[in-house]
């Protein structure tokens, strides 16, 4: 098994609508423990470990929800700037996609 871990909200800056729709994948389960998450790629078995902001995210995809919803979650929650928070989503959720675990519709 393969391991290997994100650092979540850094990264270049990418365009996307903050209306879309963001879920995980069917047969995405994480496992959260001292508020970082491990989850496991379901066709190849890889390890992703999650920081805490990374995993703050994925909880929140977790449930559904849009981009929007998730840069005012995430500026609530830590010390940035909108403009800051949807960049470095962007980032963060273009790995996601890029690794199989979310859609983005």
């Amino acid at each position: 098994m393969k391991k290997r871990t994100h650092k979540a909200l850094a990264g270049k800056r990418t365009k996307g609508k903050l209306a879309a729709k963001v879920r995980l994948r069917d047969g995405i389960v994480f496992r959260v423990m001292d508020e970082e998450a491990a989850v496991v790629r379901p066709d190849d078995g890889t390890l992703m470990i999650l920081n805490e902001t990374a995993t703050f995210i994925l909880k929140s995809i977790g449930k559904g929800t849009s981009r929007e919803s998730l840069v005012r979650r995430i500026v609530s929650e830590y010390d940035t700037t909108p403009v800051e928070a949807e960049r470095d989503l962007n980032s963060f959720l273009k790995t996601l996609e890029k690794e199989g675990l979310i859609e983005i519709s």
